[in-house]
């Protein structure tokens, strides 16, 4: 097929779209996180902006009529096509499958996998359940074919969160930059949501402390008991997962608190005796450190953003800015700081 004219619009717009969301993730992306999260993500933003680099050229062609050539349509609905059955998969299948991976305690890629499909097998029988009940309902019925009910069920549902989101939007949007105009009802907000916030960072900050200190005591206790090469590789990795999440801790709390000895875990991972599997006792505790982690880190970082809000509304109240080249001095490492960023004369 020729790729004169819209066909190449079209691929110039994809390569642009793949390029922009692979430099936003790049920027904002932890440097920990795994190549599968990264390419899993990046499907998301590529298929999210492909659709709106789309839309303009698919009216610009439905307007023009005639005038396009018919290998052009055939290109925007190919192009339609693979979009809506890339995120059915990707929505459907890949994201449910790569949540559980991530979060499963597994040592090995089969063993996460294996946890993974799992967890994922309960609602995979929700949906063949359900599945089966509608397709002996239409085999019954035999008034509505079963394609038509389809596109049928999809756009309604389309429509109503279509209807949900814009109409939340439509209020929520203005009311949020109605508001962002006035830094003082802004603070009381934030005043407000501290202390709940302070809590929620703290609770995650000892649900780590308390982990650390169980994991610790389980790979002393059972160090000395280790002959198998899989709860050995399995300790090796909990080990390095533990030093992690020490390092961690020590940076969230800047050293203020140490690890307790001894410390209480939350009662509900098994840990070890005779009944308890070894791999799967440590297959939970390396799933809930990484948890933990994630959460203390998730909550520090709103703690922080919160922090960080509340002293520039409180300048703003106090007009410590008199331009707004100075409100750029916030924006670390975005491209609209380096913009706004005038040098000294």
């Amino acid at each position: 097929m020729d790729l004169s004219g819209g066909a190449g619009y079209l691929l110039l717009g994809a390569l642009l779209v793949g390029t922009l969301s692979s430099l936003a993730l790049l920027h904002f992306a932890q440097r920990e996180v795994s190549w599968s999260a990264f390419i899993t993500t990046w499907l998301g933003f590529v298929l999210s902006f492909g659709i709106i680099a789309l839309v303009p050229y698919d009216v610009s062609a439905t307007l023009a009529g005639e005038e396009v050539q018919p290998s052009e349509h055939h290109v925007v609905g190919s192009s339609w096509e693979l979009i809506y059955w890339a995120t059915f998969v990707l929505c459907w299948v890949l994201c449910p499958l790569f949540i559980e991976y991530e979060a499963a305690g597994g040592f090995t890629t089969y063993g996460r996998f294996r946890a993974s499909l799992r967890r994922n097998a309960y609602w995979c029988l929700g949906y063949l359940a359900v599945g089966l009940i509608l397709l002996v309902w239409l085999s019954m019925d035999g008034r509505i074919g079963l394609r038509a009910w389809c596109i049928a069920a999809s756009n309604a549902w389309g429509l109503f969160l279509l209807t949900v989101l814009m109409g939340h939007g439509l209020v929520a949007v203005p009311r949020h930059l109605w508001r962002l105009a006035n830094p003082a009802e802004q603070l009381a907000i934030l005043y407000c949501s501290a202390v709940t916030m302070d809590e929620a960072r703290l609770s995650t900050q000892f649900e780590l402390q308390d982990l650390i200190s169980e994991a610790r005591g389980e790979i002393r206790i059972r160090s000395a008991q280790v002959g198998d090469p899989s709860l050995e590789r399995a300790f090796e990795i909990l080990q390095l997962t533990l030093e992690e999440c020490e390092l961690l801790h020590c940076e969230l709390t800047n050293g203020a608190r140490g690890v307790r000895e001894g410390g209480q875990g939350c009662g509900n991972r098994p840990v070890g005796g005779e009944d308890a599997s070894k791999l799967d006792a440590l297959a939970e505790m390396f799933r809930a450190l990484k948890l933990a982690a994630l959460e203390a880190r998730r909550a520090a970082c709103r703690w922080n953003e919160m922090v960080r809000r509340c002293l520039m509304l409180e300048d703003l109240e106090e007009h410590l800015y008199p331009s707004a080249v100075e409100l750029s001095t916030y924006w670390e490492g975005s491209c609209l700081h380096l913009c706004c960023r005038v040098p000294a004369v």
